[in-house]
């Protein structure tokens, strides 16, 4: 095996994954960072490995998804995302765990940072 000292070129090839979720369906979905070389910045998507083991990205991904969260009835998945415009703020979206488009919930002029969800799912 040829044994190589780290370049700065391999800190592009690095994925970091974040968090962690196990949904009442048997899937798991992770939250994966990477770094943009071209943009000298950073983009997080979720994941999801369904019950087949096969991989598919669960969000869009382009910018900043993060800080995701089931509900008690693990039906539905909110999140922070940085998405648009170059000085946009986290905004809370709501995705169904069995598909579709993300729905934005906020319009927070300073951004959401914290969310829960309340004990009615809401």
């Amino acid at each position: 095996m040829d044994s190589r000292l780290i370049q700065i070129k391999d800190f592009y090839k690095i994925k970091k994954i974040n968090k962690v979720l196990f949904t009442s369906s048997n899937r798991i979905i992770f939250e994966e960072q990477k770094v943009l070389k071209e943009k000298n910045d950073y983009s997080s998507a979720f994941f999801l490995i369904n019950d087949k083991n096969k991989v598919q990205q669960f969000s869009l991904g382009l910018d900043k998804d993060y800080s995701m969260k089931c509900n008690s009835s693990k039906s539905e998945m909110a999140f922070l995302s940085i998405r648009g415009e170059k000085k946009a703020k986290p905004q809370i979206f709501l995705i169904r765990m069995d598909g579709g488009e993300a729905v934005k919930l906020t319009s927070a002029p300073n951004g959401v940072q914290h969310f829960n969800w309340s004990l009615d799912n809401k």
